[in-house]
């Protein structure tokens, strides 16, 4: 049976693996820069479209096929 100490210094050393892993990552994203979003990035953002990984093109194709999607419109 362990006793509390044990279980209160596993505890701690896992914090502490975390931390460090916090620590690493965050200046890792400190060393990649990251590009200014550009407007089109910005818009699909605003319209609740996912930007990773597409280029302008395909936002503004999505941009534009969910500005000709009709709207719902509940009626009271």
């Amino acid at each position: 049976m362990r006793g509390p100490w044990e279980v209160r210094w596993e505890n701690s050393k896992k914090a502490q693996k975390e931390s460090e892993q916090n620590l690493k990552d965050f200046e890792k994203s400190l060393k990649e820069p990251v590009a200014p979003k550009t407007k089109v990035q910005e818009t699909a953002e605003k319209l609740g479209l996912d930007i990773r990984g597409k280029t302008d093109d395909q936002l503004l194709e999505e941009i534009q096929r969910s500005a000709e999607k009709p709207k719902e419109v509940s009626e009271p």
